[in-house]
């Protein structure tokens, strides 16, 4: 089962603030890998999951860039090849359309129970809001609006708009990591590189 949609967020350097690249097609780059659901634990994500507990509340943050090699959260090298590319918006309000989407093909396991730790997670919402479980937090499928959804030349999909830029070209200041948690239906039951 996919429960999990990870976002790695860089932000462009070319740029001065979040703000500012906000408000540009390019602004951002997210790498995005689903993780599906397995009986035992994934040891690379054991200091994420231990850190969970100290973002209980709004604009609390965790610096956990020394503790785990963010390369051991993706696909296998030999998987890094098989991706998706567009350009999209931010799955946050507003929503602006300032990111280079690379979803990559491959999901990469997660232990039940770590994801179990994932739904304890209270997000903050609004502000006034009660506190809620953290799941089902994710922006519905948008149209395609236009937009050209490139394959790398790895994919098991072809593309129509011809294949998509070298996965080297995505480059910029690591802003964060996301975890969208969607339960109980399968992430990957919605997920479609090319909709209609």
């Amino acid at each position: 089962m996919m429960a999990i949609q990870m976002h790695v967020v860089h932000m462009n350097t070319r740029h001065q603030s979040l703000e500012e690249a906000r408000s540009h097609p390019d602004g951002l780059a997210v790498l995005a890998v689903l993780l599906v659901e397995q009986d035992t634990d994934n040891a690379n994500f054991s200091a994420l999951v231990s850190g969970l507990k100290n973002v209980s509340e709004r604009g609390v943050s965790v610096n956990l860039a020394a503790t785990f090699p963010l390369a051991s959260l993706l696909p296998g090298a030999s998987r890094l090849s098989r991706y998706y590319r567009y350009s999209g918006s931010l799955t946050t309000p507003g929503c602006q359309p300032a990111v280079v989407w690379t979803v990559f093909e491959d999901a990469v396991p997660i232990g039940r129970a770590q994801v179990a730790q994932f739904q304890t997670v209270l997000q903050a919402g609004l502000p006034g809001s009660s506190p809620a479980p953290l799941t089902d937090n994710f922006r519905p499928q948008q149209p395609l609006g236009g937009r050209r959804v490139s394959a790398s030349p790895g994919a098991s999909i072809r593309a129509a708009s011809g294949p998509a830029p070298p996965l080297a070209r995505v480059r910029g200041a690591l802003l964060g990591l996301g975890l969208f948690v969607a339960l109980p239906e399968p992430l990957g039951a919605r997920f479609d590189p090319f909709p209609q």
